[in-house]
């Protein structure tokens, strides 16, 4: 699966283009994880969105008190 299809499932997907990079990552992300993208093309596609500058936010983590 190359990028150009992935913006295509997009589109499709939501009826919408995407806005930035990051929202195609989170997109392969979550189908991957719902099992619509093996782990070889998932890889290949963070890496080539990751390189057009995608990025996931950081997130502070916070120490559980009991």
């Amino acid at each position: 699966m190359t990028l150009e299809d992935i913006v295509k499932k997009f589109i499709e997907v939501k009826q919408n283009q995407p806005s930035h990079v990051d929202e195609l990552l989170d997109f392969i992300q979550t189908r991957y994880m719902d099992d619509e993208l093996c782990i070889v093309n998932y890889r290949n596609l963070f890496k080539e969105l990751h390189d057009k500058g995608a990025r996931k936010p950081d997130y502070q983590v916070r120490e559980l008190i009991c």
